[in-house]
Formats: C-alpha cells, structure tokens, sequence
C-alpha cells in the first residue's frame, strides 16, 4: 500500500512539474508556438514520460482547463435560490482570484477564447433556469440577456486579470452584480410584453 502511495505521489509531482511548465511557456508565448521538447526540457522529464500523460501541449492546456472547470461546476452545485447570481459571481472571482496565474493567462492573447466561451455557456443554463418567469422578458430575450451581461462580466474579469488581480475579489464581484443588477433593471422596464 505504502508503495502505492509513493508512486501516485511521484505521479503527482510530475504532473504539477509538467502543468507548471506549460503555465511558464504560457506566459512568453501562444500555445501553437510551445513544443514538447521545451516543456520537457523546462519540466526536467522525458518526452516519453510526458506522452504517458498527455497527447500533445493543447491536450494538457485542456486538462488544465478541465480541472479549474470542474472546480466551478462543483461550487456552483451548492449555489440557490433569490441570490444564485450573486452567489455565483462571488465564487466565480474567488475561483479566479485562488488561480491568478492561470486565470491571468486564459485572460491573455496567448490563450483562445474557447476556454471562455465554454464559461459563459456553463453558466448560461443555471441562469436562465434561476431567472425563470422573471424579468418579464421572453425566453430569447433572456438568453440575449445573459450573453450581454456575461460577455460585460468577462471584459471586467479580463481587466481585472491585466491588470494584475490589483482590486480585492470582493470589490470585483460586487461591482459585476451592480453592473449586472442594472443592466436586468433597464431591460426590464424596456421590454415589450413576452409572447
């Protein structure tokens, strides 16, 4: 047993020494532009060992992906009732705010916007359905909606990423609820009436 621990502990290691690498490279260059020898080489392994892992390095930015994913979609699991939005966003910049380097480079021209998209469109259904009859707006309305005020969130968080995560969490969040809270108030009162 004891020797099974160690070597899932060495696993570990690698991997967390091979993901750091990617997030160095990251930092100076796209990730079509990252070779496995460099990461590798910057990791201190093998190639062979590196392919024990992962397919090629857009396959490990996906894992790395994958993984602050899953974190949100395990918090955002517990998350309910009038204040879900509120909830949601504040967890979202501590999500954020917990991973700045990682987040500071899915911010940052080096990276797609996959990742983001793929934010927005997670969060979209648990939105909509929160929002339900409210609003008093028709269901394309709604999804306009949300892909305005998501879209308005993602530039504030990416400013927020450039310029260096400068701002407490608390302060950012509340400012993108306000923002937001606005925005559904305006369209509300300037919606016709749903068909």
């Amino acid at each position: 047993m004891r020797l099974h621990s160690e070597k899932d502990r060495r696993v570990q290691r690698t991997k967390q020494a091979i993901q750091d690498s990617m997030l160095t490279l990251l930092e100076e260059e796209p990730i079509n532009r990252i070779s496995v020898s460099r990461l590798c080489q910057l990791a201190g392994i093998n190639r062979s060992t590196f392919y024990t892992y992962f397919a090629d390095p857009e396959d490990l930015l996906i894992h790395i992906e994958e993984e602050l994913v899953r974190e949100i979609q395990d918090r955002m699991g517990s998350f309910s009732g009038e204040s879900y939005l509120s909830q949601l966003v504040l967890s979202l910049i501590y999500t954020m705010n917990q991973h700045q380097r990682l987040c500071a480079i899915l911010f940052s021209r080096h990276c797609d916007t996959a990742f983001l998209d793929r934010m927005i469109l997670l969060i979209q259904e648990r939105v909509l359905e929160e929002w339900g009859g409210q609003h008093g707006l028709s269901p394309v309305q709604k999804e306009m909606l949300y892909t305005f005020v998501a879209r308005g969130c993602v530039g504030v968080v990416e400013h927020w990423a450039a310029s260096g995560f400068m701002q407490p969490p608390e302060e950012v969040a509340t400012l993108l609820e306000r923002f937001s809270c606005s925005v559904t108030r305006m369209l509300e009162s300037a919606a016709p009436a749903s068909n």
